[in-house]
């Protein structure tokens, strides 16, 4: 079973937090002056076989006319599993605005 989670940084002492999230396609929420929408896509699986398999998530953001996307995987090959997390830094370098999202999984037994 695979398990996703949501990491959400705020810029400087602001709050971050970390939330599960299901297989369903799930909305972020973001601090106000983020000034960005977000959302995590459903799972996407692709097998070669019973045993070797990986999932697949696409972190979108939003703004205006603006769309930035990154993908997130976990591998599983046999008794063992990797994962590659999905990163987006969104705002400018020094602002309030600045938020980083991180989608990161885990393999559970």
């Amino acid at each position: 079973m695979i398990e996703w989670s949501v990491f959400v940084s705020a810029y400087g002492d602001a709050p971050s937090s970390r939330t599960s999230i299901t297989s369903a396609s799930t909305p972020l929420t973001l601090p106000a002056a983020a000034g960005w929408s977000c959302d995590v896509g459903t799972p996407t699986r692709a097998a070669v076989d019973a045993s070797h398999w990986s999932e697949v998530r696409t972190l979108e953001c939003r703004r205006g006319d603006a769309v930035l996307s990154t993908t997130g995987f976990c591998q599983v090959a046999s008794t063992s599993w990797g994962a590659r997390a999905a990163v987006l830094s969104l705002g400018s370098t020094t602002s309030e605005e600045r938020v980083q999202i991180t989608v990161d999984c885990t393999v559970r037994n």
